[in-house]
């Protein structure tokens, strides 16, 4: 998604164990190597004010400690480490300087932290390969979060305790009254990644809401009600393949920006003179039907 953090090779830093140091090597450009930490070795007071990224990883799965180097990392902004970490985490693993923070599944796939735990710093929390359990009043400056939600609802009513956060992104979202349970959060922005999502009623339920981003939504027809939405800004629709009727999208009053990617379903010829007349500020529409700018050109495969 638009918003997950990848990996940044050029930027990022790992602590690694060295049996998956020596298995990944070779796989690795030098300047990558370069920022390759050892497991529980302190870095040279030089290397530990350049990493701001790091990611943790290992290949032996009885390690569920961080590294004790971590606190000196002083500039440290985001972590990410194996899922199954996250039920052994501590206050005084992390340095106070960390604001993001990502979990990856390892393993069993699910994890939760103590509630004991309180981490002020951490804005940014991240875990959509696994599911991860956790108290809200563990983070109570959250303003971010993207999240795998459970059957159970349990991770959902842990979110809908925090008085609101501004960037929410979770899947899978199944029903309308599961949307819009997550309007008491008044994001303004709202990524919803699988589902069975059939229609986006529950929208007007989010006034607040400028950016929408719907990911492999498979069930979903109807996305009519986004005309309704006056603060929304921009749109991104990616793999949702039974969306045909693209003109709603033209009566979003605010809309600026558009990215329409694999939609297989969409027709695209009755309206395409109309995108294209929109001004919007950004417009991308690929696929088997495709609409996008090439410098002051516009190309489509649409009559």
């Amino acid at each position: 998604m638009s918003q997950y953090r990848d990996w940044h090779e050029k930027t990022d830093w790992v602590m690694a164990d060295d049996a998956l140091t020596e298995r990944t090597a070779y796989l690795l450009s030098p300047d990558s190597r370069s920022r390759w930490l050892r497991w529980n070795c302190m870095p040279s007071t030089d290397r530990q004010n350049q990493v701001e990224a790091l990611r943790i990883r290992t290949s032996n799965p009885d390690i569920t400690a961080m590294p004790s180097p971590l606190k000196a990392l002083r500039n440290l902004k985001y972590v990410s480490m194996p899922l199954d970490y996250a039920a052994t985490l501590r206050e005084d693993w992390l340095p106070p300087s960390v604001e993001t923070l990502s979990f990856e599944e390892n393993g069993t796939g699910r994890a939760s932290i103590s509630r004991e735990i309180v981490l002020p710093s951490v804005r940014r929390l991240l875990c959509v390969s696994g599911t991860l359990m956790f108290a809200h009043s563990s983070f109570p400056n959250l303003r971010s979060v993207s999240m795998r939600l459970d059957a159970k609802r349990r991770v959902v009513d842990e979110l809908l305790k925090f008085s609101r956060l501004p960037y929410v992104h979770v899947g899978p979202v199944h029903t309308s009254e599961d949307l819009q349970a997550l309007s008491a959060l008044a994001p303004e922005y709202l990524g919803i990644l699988g589902g069975r999502l059939e229609n986006l009623e529950a929208l007007p339920y989010f006034p607040e809401l400028e950016r929408l981003w719907l990911h492999s939504l498979s069930k979903l027809t109807d996305i009519s009600a986004v005309a309704e939405m006056p603060s929304l800004k921009s749109i991104e629709l990616l793999y949702c393949t039974r969306v045909a009727d693209l003109r709603p999208l033209l009566r979003t009053p605010g809309m600026r920006e558009l990215s329409i990617v694999q939609c297989k379903s969409i027709e695209l010829a009755p309206v395409v003179d109309e995108f294209i007349e929109a001004g919007l500020e950004r417009l991308s529409i690929t696929g088997d039907k495709y609409l996008y700018r090439d410098g002051d050109k516009w190309v489509t495969n649409v009559n």
